[in-house]
């Protein structure tokens, strides 16, 4: 009977059921991935901000239309590095995994600083990215949402 016992055990602690938790190795992937978009943003670096998305990413933000796709993604990021030099933290709580699908979500405290002056504005929300890891084992953003806490405007609303 106690046989039986670990077995059942053992099956249940090794058969995965779902969405498991990311390993650690990913989660520092995923992590460190995250912390080049910011930079990059920061230093509004756009292709390299544009290489993190599948062609078909969708980009998903309070108070916005969702935008599509290579050529969206290229005019938001634009207007936005345009508008605004960023300095975003992300504060990632969970990360997950399954086969070539991981999400990671989290909250993030962002300082806009408008290029053409005037004062900062200070953000903060939650996060969700959705990534794919491609056939060349890299990972890239398939669909990234963004919410403000409270009723904080976006600049240029």
């Amino acid at each position: 009977m106690k046989l039986r016992w670990l077995v059942l055990l053992a099956l249940v602690t090794v058969v995965p059921m779902g969405a498991a938790p990311a390993t650690s190795s990913l989660a520092d992937e995923l992590g460190k991935l995250r912390t080049q978009w910011a930079a990059d943003l920061h230093a509004k670096r756009l292709e390299s901000i544009l290489s993190c998305y599948t062609p078909e990413a969708v980009f998903l933000s309070s108070g916005h239309t969702r935008v599509t796709g290579s050529v969206g993604l290229r005019e938001l990021m634009k207007n936005i590095m345009g508008m605004v030099t960023s300095d975003l933290h992300f504060h990632n709580i969970n990360t997950e995994s399954s086969g070539d699908l991981a999400y990671d979500s989290g909250e993030y405290d962002e300082t806009l600083t408008p290029t053409a002056g005037g004062p900062d504005k200070k953000l903060q929300g939650s996060y969700v990215i959705i990534w794919r890891r491609q056939t060349d084992k890299q990972w890239r953003i398939v669909q990234q949402v963004w919410t403000l806490e409270g009723d904080q405007p976006l600049p240029g609303k």
